[in-house]
């Protein structure tokens, strides 16, 4: 508060007139105006200052580092940005470098992941235990599912105290995103911005890789619109089926973003590629890759990525890493021209007579050119597992590949593969596609109920066990009280019965579920034999008898676990504490505390390069001789090759079965196999979750991709076939580790390339 204090003092020449006083009690007002002012912006000045050192003390600490005198931790999380789809998730590679110049640690790397708080939030816990020594430098990498805008925070706990702690920033989608995630093994920044934001579809008019003169036009068919059935003629050249709204090819556009990763930044584990839809192998030195990482990006291509090789790449560095295995090409070295002709006869002339250097290689057996020839490729494509691996002859980077007009067309035509199947490897436990209604969409989890057989009591049941109760909590009880002449007692006897009942109930309940925890699993397991790969899709039910930690192992080095999004931006597990994940060196292992009689859902992915043979089919006079190698029998069996189809058959372990193939009728493959399955069998429920998926999650042969299963019809799609497949039923699931007495059912469905 400011106090004015007032004094009058005596004018030397006496009275001041009225005039004069006026003026001066005016002048004395002004002054005090201005004092005030002064004050005023003082305070003012005071005030802001303390404000502005107060929001400085108040900044975030810098997203991904914790830095204190001894100790420093560094998180960078994803492929240049970290962005989850509402609807799906993904894996995303954590790689968090730790320098420590304090004592030694020992303790956990934690990161820990949360759901929508959608009532409560579900926690996620990806934990690995290391060894910190006084002046030691270490990186790790954690692979950790992400699905909501929740910041991750990465955690080093030692003595169960956190003595470091980041946070990373996460952008989320909602629906799919509109993005193609191109990743760029280069040494420049700047590499392959020549694309970005480039639609990538079919051009109208041609198909890929083809003039629009000389071309075959393969049309790209609306995955919801009915199949084309024998005798009914496909869409005009260039004018596909459409959907309401969409692109004129049918499907959504992507728009390329390519993402330049060093190569010393590429995951060790397959499942860290997930946000990626290609990956391009530009001129970064290849050698000083690991082998865990050269393994985790052929396995990755194997469970269904797009890997394009170009001229830049360092051939020496393929070699040594073992890259150049899944190569379609030989390379043999750096050459030179005057002209490309193949190339100019599809995309144009350069702007440039400048000399053309590009990469010489020769064919291998199991390619096959798509632009020059067998001793001179240009581009060439070849399949490993469900993946695609392509190559192409030019330095994008040189001129005058690097300024051609025409550049945009060929990366268009080498990247499609990447966006016609996508989304890859969505969440169908919670999730189906058998209606265009999304509230009917409940995926495969109402069939894991009905194979774990989970069912509520029938109202028979319940309506008789009432009416035994009601009777005996009244007439009876009465009638027996008044023939003893004990009516007094009714006090007693009522709770009496209620209690009995009650106990009864409950254990009718137990006797009726089984003293065993009940584990139901439903796959789709897809066999390369020619490559080694099998690539497996498992949906779980758990449902334990016992509040606690339930800890379940799945045996396998790339094999990795996830509760799913139930729909309400929430976990599926119906755990009542955090979940916690170890991924160790030969399983992958799941800690859920879960309450009595409480379901969790689960989804498992695993993929193995070194798969043996399941079946062999030969040749014979008579028809084909199927030879069962295995020692797990395969139910409702179909041979499918580029002749016909069989009718289903039984194939025992460890026997044979000579059949016959026959012209195949003009339904899709799906419609057809459903009527053999018969209806109300547990085959044909499964088959009607997992069959609308296959389109989608099956690779490694070019006639799946535009709608062999569910939108084709049979007498056209086989024509295209390229390798014969064997398709059947298995009653056995993936290993897995679990804590005390479980009864367990499994059914999953087999897709085998010959």
């Amino acid at each position: 508060m400011i106090q004015l204090s007032i004094k009058l003092v005596p004018h030397p020449r006496g009275l001041i007139s009225p005039g004069r006083r006026k003026c001066v009690l005016v002048a004395a007002g002004r002054l005090s105006t201005f004092s005030i002012a002064i004050v005023f912006a003082v305070i003012s000045a005071a005030w802001l200052l303390t404000r502005g050192v107060q929001a400085q003390e108040d900044l975030p600490a810098e997203t991904g580092i914790f830095r204190t005198e001894n100790l420093e931790m560094t998180v960078r999380a994803g492929f240049g940005r970290l962005e989850v789809s509402n609807w799906m998730g993904s894996w995303v590679p954590f790689r968090i470098s730790l320098t420590n110049q304090g004592p030694p640690i020992t303790g956990r790397l934690i990161v820990h992941c949360e759901s929508s708080p959608n009532p409560t939030a579900q926690v996620r816990e990806y934990v690995k235990e290391i060894q910190l020594p006084t002046g030691s430098r270490q990186l790790h990498e954690i692979a950790a599912y992400l699905n909501s805008n929740q910041s991750p925070v990465v955690r080093l706990q030692s003595a169960g105290r956190v003595i470091a702690e980041a946070s990373v920033r996460v952008d989320r989608t909602y629906g799919m995103s509109d993005q193609l995630e191109i990743g760029v093994i280069d040494r420049d920044s700047t590499s392959l911005n020549n694309i970005s934001s480039t639609e990538i579809l079919r051009a109208p008019g041609r198909a890929p890789f083809k003039s629009a003169t000389t071309g075959v036009v393969t049309p790209v068919l609306d995955p919801d619109a009915p199949p084309l059935m024998s005798g009914q003629p496909p869409p005009p050249s260039g004018q596909a089926r459409r959907r309401p709204g969409g692109p004129s090819v049918g499907r959504p556009v992507f728009l390329a973003h390519p993402i330049v990763i060093a190569p010393e930044d590429l995951p060790h584990e397959f499942i860290s590629f997930d946000q990626l839809d290609a990956v391009v192998i530009g001129d970064a030195p290849l050698n000083q890759l690991s082998e865990e990482q050269a393994r985790a990006l052929k396995l990755w291509v194997a469970s269904g990525g797009l890997l394009i090789i170009t001229g830049a790449a360092d051939v020496p560095g393929l070699r040594a890493v073992g890259l150049e295995a899944i190569s379609p090409v030989e390379p043999k070295g750096t050459a030179s021209s005057a002209s490309l002709p193949e190339l100019n006869e599809v995309y144009g002339s350069f702007d440039s007579l400048d000399r053309l250097s590009f990469l010489s290689a020769r064919l291998k057996p199991e390619a096959r050119v798509l632009i020059g020839g067998a001793d001179a490729p240009l581009v060439a494509e070849r399949t490993y597992g469900s993946g695609l691996v392509r190559f192409v002859a030019i330095n994008p980077k040189l001129n005058p590949y690097r300024a051609w007009s025409a550049s945009k067309d060929l990366w268009v035509d080498l990247l499609i593969p990447a966006a016609e199947p996508k989304p890859k490897h969505t969440n169908w436990i919670t999730f189906g596609r058998r209606s265009n209604s999304s509230s009917n969409r409940w995926g495969v989890q109402g069939f894991l109920f009905r194979l774990a057989e989970i069912a509520p009591p029938s109202p028979r049941y319940v309506l008789l066990f009432l009416l035994a109760y009601v009777l005996a909590l009244g007439p009876i009880n009465y009638a027996v009280l008044r023939w003893k002449r004990k009516t007094d007692l009714a006090w007693l006897t009522i709770p009496a019965v209620v209690i009995s009942f009650a106990i009864v109930s409950v254990v009718v309940a137990q006797i009726g579920r089984g003293g065993a925890s009940i584990v139901a699993d439903a796959s789709l397991v897809e066999v390369h034999q020619r490559d080694g790969i099998s690539r497996v899709t498992t949906g779980l039910l758990m449902m334990p008898t016992a509040k606690r930690t339930q800890e379940l192992s799945f045996s396998g080095r790339d094999v990795y676990a996830s509760d799913v999004y139930n729909g309400n931006q929430s976990s599926s597990a119906s755990a009542i504490g955090s979940i916690e994940c170890e991924r160790g060196t030969n399983q992958f292992v799941l800690r859920v505390p879960m309450t009595t009689w409480t379901s969790g859902l689960f989804q498992i992915r695993s993929i193995s390069d070194n798969a043996p043979p399941m079946v062999s089919a030969t040749d014979v006079e008579s028809g084909i001789t199927i030879r069962n190698l295995s020692e797990t029998r395969i139910g409702r069996v179909v041979y499918l090759s580029s002749a016909g189809v069989s009718d289903p058959f039984e194939l025992d372990a460890a026997s044979e079965q000579r059949i016959s193939v026959t012209a195949a009728q003009p339904l899709s493959f799906n419609s057809w196999y459903l009527t053999k399955l018969g209806q109300g069998a547990e085959e044909e429920e499964l088959f009607q979750e997992v069959g609308p998926l296959l389109d989608r999650e099956i690779g490694g042969d070019p006639a799946v991709t535009h709608g062999f299963f569910d939108k084709q019809s049979m007498t056209e799609s086989l024509k295209q076939l390229r390798r014969p497949l064997l398709i059947g039923f298995v009653e056995r699931g993936a290993a897995i580790g679990f804590q005390g007495s479980f009864r367990r059912t499994s059914k999953a469905l087999y897709v085998i390339h010959l």
